[in-house]
This record gives C-alpha cells, structure tokens and sequence, in this order.
C-alpha cells in the first residue's frame, strides 16, 4: 500500500524570543529537527526565520506600530498567496493571518491566530478592557472571516488562550470557543502524549483532512533554561480517504 502523501506543520508561541539569542537559537534548531512544511509562531519576531516565506499579521496589536514584533508569524517552505490580515472583521487588531501555500496535500489555506488572553489590556496596552474582553470580542468575530466559509483544505492554528477540554474559564467563554472552532476537527484536544498539561496552542483542520500530533516541543532546557510559557506542537496532516 502506497504511504499517503504527509503535511507537517508546527505551532509554538516562541514568548518573543530573538532569532541571534541562545534561547532563539535553541528554538530554531528544535523546530528545523521536525523538518515541517509549514509553521505557526505566535509572539515572534518577524526575523526569527531569515529563509523561507513569510507572512505576518500587522504590526499594530494595540500598542502601536512595532518594529519587528508579530502576534503571529506564518512559515513556509512555498510561496504563500491570497494573504489576508483580518481586515474588515473587527477583530482585536494584530492577531491574524491567512494565506494559501502549495503542498503535499495540495493547495491549503492556513489560518493563524493569537486569540487574546486574558488580562489583554486589561493592566498594560490601553488599559480600557475587562478580563477576558478581547478574548470574547475575537471568538465573537473569528468565524465571520470567510475563510472559515472556503470550500478548500485548511489548517487553523495558534495561541487559543484555552484548554480543550474546558478548564478553569468561564463556561460562557468555552462555549464561544467551542462555537468558533465548530466547522473544524480539533488535532490538539485532551491529554497529548509526552505533554505536560493540556495544550492551549491548537491545530484544527477541515473534515477532509486527518491529523495526528507526533511530538511535542518542550518550553525548557536544561542548558539553556526556559524557552517559553506554553510548550510547542507538531503534527502531520494526510488526506481524509473517505473524502476524496
């Protein structure tokens, strides 16, 4: 039996580390190790990649324009096309990107997200939120991007700023979450082997698509110290059989 074509993509949130920084460094190196197609960093620096392709949500995410800080950061190893920033969703600003690369699986649009925590502005930024506001304004608003309508492979993935299953948030924010992500499979739900915790960067996709996450990407090292707050993902996609 022939192996099914594979799409590896990656998903960290990298807690703004510097491509030129041992932690940086050692970052790099972990994901280049998984050898993905494609891959998802939240709080990144625009020059954490100097190869490849790059696409990035703007620039301003409520504290201004920054020079080389991105909520999100898409990689690839082809082009991207159709990039779109959020505009016209009214989104909370900065925390969104999608654009359409070529591979294995063919033509693929990804979606990558930084859903707000929180505390987003809430004690810093503009501090003219309530906890949780812009958390709930973003799922509010998320689905209403037409990607989420395309009849086309797509991958959605991020920092989602909770737990699947529920824990500990409202249960009004939960199900908000759960609404959001509806049209899709959740990858990255429940207990993931060789995880510490449930995982709150997540990879969805279209039912046309199956996905198993095949290592995780630890958030310390013992030589280095901490990398970052959340522990990073990697999965591979294959064509659902039953969908072609």
């Amino acid at each position: 039996m022939t192996e099914q074509p594979k799409l590896r993509v990656a998903n960290w949130n990298v807690n703004w580390a510097r491509a030129t920084s041992a932690r940086g460094r050692l970052m790099q190196e972990r994901i280049k190790d998984l050898n993905p197609h494609v891959v998802c960093l939240t709080e990144a620096h625009s020059d954490f990649y100097s190869e490849g392709n790059l696409v990035t949500s703007y620039a301003d995410y409520g504290y201004g324009e920054q020079q080389s800080k991105r909520k999100v950061v898409l990689w690839s190893a082809k082009p991207w096309t159709d990039v779109h920033k959020g505009a016209g969703l009214d989104l909370p600003g900065g925390r969104f990107v999608a654009a359409t690369t070529s591979t294995s699986l063919g033509s693929v649009r990804i979606v990558g997200v930084c859903i707000p925590w929180k505390g987003a502005h809430v004690r810093t930024g503009r501090t003219d939120r309530q906890p949780w506001e812009d958390h709930e304004r973003y799922l509010d608003h998320l689905p209403k991007s037409p990607d989420f309508r395309r009849d086309s492979r797509l991958i959605l993935l991020g920092d989602f700023n909770q737990q699947i299953p529920r824990n500990q948030v409202p249960l009004a924010l939960y199900a908000k979450l759960e609404a959001a992500i509806s049209p899709f499979k959740v990858a990255t739900a429940g207990t993931l082997p060789g995880a510490p915790s449930l995982a709150i960067d997540h990879i969805c996709h279209t039912h046309d698509v199956r996905c198993s996450v095949v290592s995780i990407l630890e958030k310390h090292d013992p030589t280095v110290g901490k990398l970052s707050d959340q522990f990073g993902i990697c999965a591979d996609s294959c064509i659902e059989e039953h969908a072609e």
